[in-house]
């Protein structure tokens, strides 16, 4: 596979792999190597450096970085694609981050809104929804799927089924928020009373009709 690369490439640099002294005992070391011209014919210059711990060491933190940095962007993903409003905000407001479907909801750009709060934003329909939110949010450090108003770039009202939590990011105490648009449930909820109401009306009629 090392020869593949070196004829591929040209050369290996850095790869990981186990070496077996003269002795019979085993170790881990970096492998580099280039082809190189020696005497009119050409040869295979390479070095190896054995792993010492400091090296591992370095080479997990390296790695769990990865990870990290890997967990982060799909964890972004997540934030921006998802179907319900997210927002993350200050304790007095202020939106430090906000995904796709928020910006759908208010109808405005992520630069309208960042650095802003909700209330300059007027956003909410009522702003007595905004004191009931931090209410729960300092007596139970929660809001669950509380009914509120949120106002839109073209001036219709949204119901949102809201849910907070109080979260620490970089050692400040932040709000992570989520809205879902309930106004498709409301509608049918609506069109469900209604044609219970024309049952009964219909029933009443039957009743009436056979009297």
């Amino acid at each position: 596979a090392i020869f593949g690369v070196i004829r591929r490439d040209g050369f290996v640099d850095s790869i990981e792999m186990p070496f077996r002294t003269t002795t019979g005992n085993e170790f881990w070391g970096l492998f580099s190597a280039q082809p190189i011209e020696y005497m009119g014919k050409t040869a295979l210059l390479s070095i190896t450096v054995p792993m010492t711990d400091r090296i591992k060491e370095e080479r997990e933190k390296q790695r769990l970085l990865d990870e990290v940095r890997e967990k982060e962007e799909i964890l972004s993903q997540i934030f921006r694609l998802n179907p319900s409003a997210i927002t993350l905000s200050k304790l007095n407001g202020i939106l430090l981050e906000v995904n796709d479907r928020f910006l759908e909801y208010t109808g405005k750009s992520k630069e309208d809104v960042l650095f802003r709060s909700a209330i300059d934003l007027g956003i909410y329909d009522n702003l007595k929804d905004r004191e009931k939110i931090i209410e729960l949010l300092q007596k139970d450090g929660v809001v669950s799927n509380l009914e509120i108003g949120m106002k839109t770039a073209d001036g219709n009202i949204r119901p949102i089924l809201f849910s907070a939590r109080f979260v620490e990011s970089f050692g400040e105490k932040k709000i992570l928020a989520i809205g879902h648009d309930i106004t498709e449930i409301r509608e049918y909820a609506q069109e469900l009373e209604n044609l219970a109401n024309e049952l009964v009306r219909s029933k009443d009629l039957f009743q009436n009709y056979s009297n």
